[in-house]
């Protein structure tokens, strides 16, 4: 089988994750998100244990292209962490730490340091120890919202400050609430972004520029998650409803959509 062949082949998940908290009202109160976000650390835990009992590499998106480049039999998971949210530091890390994994932290700039939030100290912790923190945007605002101007700004301000303050280059973005269209992808190219990781769902060969991935929530059973991160699911049903949230978004403007989620939600 030739390598074109076999990268045809792999599917490699790249796990959401937003905010893990220990499973108590004390640890949720004045969160922002929906609770079904929320993954416990007893879960997470448990998730762990099961990419390991699985026999599989938990890799950062730089160690993806270097995958795509040398191709080895080693199936590959990649955890991924949107907003910045102080749980992936007090819960999620240690986590990281004892199993010996690594994962990538998209950030919001604009919210370092802020009630609930991961500080600018939190994340050089976590890069000293194999951790990989990335851009989520500066301001957190729904990206295809703006003027090609704004989007420009906003990717650059993201990229610099990070780079900046960490030390570490920044090649990646996740995209705030899914938003892009072609002024984002033409504005994260030029300003340097490797790869974009949207909030469209699938599996990945590495060799693409936007990423899929899968949005774990807390009501998910530990079948499903097997099933997930070994690429066997079947993703048709969520794909439907990804389509009518799309034609939804589309049809009222994506700051409708948010305000309308948030109103429903009670978030």
């Amino acid at each position: 089988m030739g390598n074109g062949e076999r990268m045809r082949r792999m599917k490699i998940p790249i796990l959401m994750y937003h905010d893990i908290c220990e499973n108590s009202p004390s640890a949720m109160k004045g969160r922002s998100i929906h609770p079904s976000y929320f993954v416990s650390a007893e879960t997470f835990r448990s998730q762990l244990q099961s990419i390991s009992n699985l026999h599989l590499l938990a890799i950062t998106l730089a160690e993806l292209s270097k995958h795509h480049e040398n191709i080895d039999n080693a199936k590959k998971v990649i955890l991924s962490f949107d907003d910045g949210y102080v749980g992936n530091y007090l819960c999620a890390f240690p986590e990281l730490k004892a199993q010996g994994m690594v994962a990538t932290f998209f950030c919001a700039v604009s919210l370092i340091g802020k009630k609930n939030m991961m500080t600018w100290s939190n994340l050089k912790e976590m890069i000293s120890e194999g951790m990989s923190v990335q851009s989520h945007g500066f301001s957190h605002r729904p990206l295809a919202s703006l003027s090609k101007e704004e989007i420009y700004e906003d990717l650059k301000r993201s990229k610099t400050e990070l780079e900046d303050n960490l030390g570490e280059r920044v090649a990646y973005l996740s995209l705030p609430h899914g938003s892009f269209n072609r002024h984002v992808i033409s504005a994260a190219k030029e300003i340097g972004y490797e790869k974009i990781c949207t909030s469209l769902i699938g599996y990945n060969t590495g060799d693409e520029y936007l990423l899929r991935r899968i949005l774990f929530r807390s009501d998910d059973n530990p079948q499903k998650y097997e099933k997930l991160i070994t690429g066997r699911y079947n993703f048709l049903f969520p794909k439907f409803i990804e389509k009518m949230k799309t034609a939804i978004k589309n049809s009222i403007g994506h700051g409708n959509y948010l305000r309308l989620y948030h109103y429903f939600h009670k978030i």
